[in-house]
């Protein structure tokens, strides 16, 4: 359900984007486990931390490069849970 809300096309009543902005997805229920303050400290272990060895590629802001011939297509299916998301708003 949250990723609805932080997905919403709205952005009147998207999670997060008006007023309070991130404090609205930090108050979000979903997110109460997280301990903020001690993450924006950088006192929480990472859950995960890749090896040296480690070989794929990566751009320039540390994210894995994934090569477009290796990408498998997206089912129908999925594709449907995706339907009416762009990456413009139709407003802009």
């Amino acid at each position: 359900m949250v990723i609805k809300l932080l997905l919403d096309k709205d952005c009147i009543s998207r999670l997060g984007s008006l007023r309070n902005d991130g404090e609205e997805v930090m108050n979000c229920s979903y997110f109460d486990p997280i301990m903020w303050e001690a993450l924006m400290a950088k006192q929480v272990r990472a859950p995960f931390i890749p090896s040296p060895d480690d070989t794929r590629e990566e751009d320039s802001e540390g994210g894995i490069v994934t090569p477009h011939d290796s990408m498998s297509q997206i089912s129908p299916t999925a594709q449907k849970a995706f339907r009416g998301f762009d990456e413009f708003p139709e407003n802009s």
